[in-house]
């Protein structure tokens, strides 16, 4: 087992069934296990993530789907607690060869998800199942690298710190004396806000609440805050 979610007492969990480096039939299976101990099957699929919104009313769960043609597509489906299928979203419509990555879901039940391509993401997407709306908003032309969601008011902090692969790379920044600014996006209007910035060094944004952005100092240890309204 591997992947799991607890809600309301309710554990919703993911089990592998064969391996897939040596066993074609293999796939997986997201299982809910009730207060009560009884098991139900939400989903099997391959390559399953999932989040479960915070009410039980819906689980978002993102799969793998071999397509001879065009390789595999990532598929993001919306599943009941009873296991049954309500809505699902192909990444073919979007950005062919990205994987689907459920981010979190809003307190008024809106999902909000990225669709990335290696660790950046290229789009987040907005689901609202009360009526299937779907929002894409595009990032390819942003450096994003680290990044944290406010989910409530569609603000995206981010900075171009790059996603590190070589254990030589932070030295090397330092050495180039690479700038490194902090942005606040707000999705919805596109006004894009300069935070800070700094030389060669991870800011790690974290939204605190709504209006309170925190991250690491651009000249010192220790971390610091700022209110946007």
């Amino acid at each position: 087992y591997y992947g799991e979610e607890l809600h309301q007492g309710s554990l919703y969990i993911i089990r592998r069934l064969g391996d897939p480096s040596t066993d074609e039939a293999w796939t997986d299976e997201l299982w809910r296990y009730s207060p009560e101990g009884q098991a139900g099957l939400l989903f099997s699929g391959r390559a399953i993530s999932f989040l479960t919104a915070p009410d039980e009313s819906l689980s978002a769960i993102t799969y793998s789907v071999d397509e001879t043609e065009s390789g595999s597509t990532s598929r993001m489906a919306f599943a009941r607690p009873d296991g049954s299928l309500v809505h699902e979203i192909s990444g073919r419509l979007f950005f062919p060869g990205y994987n689907f990555q459920p981010l979190e879901w809003t307190g008024g039940s809106e999902l909000w998800a990225a669709l990335v391509g290696g660790p950046q993401p290229m789009a987040l997407l907005r689901v609202t199942p009360a009526s299937w709306r779907l929002e894409v908003f595009d990032l390819t032309a942003l450096s994003v690298g680290e990044y944290d969601l406010n989910p409530d008011t569609a603000r995206l902090a981010f900075s171009d710190y790059p996603f590190m692969f070589d254990a030589d790379a932070p030295a090397s920044l330092v050495e180039n004396q690479t700038p490194i600014t902090l942005w606040v996006l707000d999705l919805e209007t596109q006004e894009l806000r300069t935070i800070a910035t700094t030389i060669a060094r991870p800011f790690g944004p974290t939204w605190l609440s709504a209006t309170t952005l925190e991250y690491n100092h651009p000249e010192e240890e220790g971390r610091i805050f700022t209110i946007l309204e």
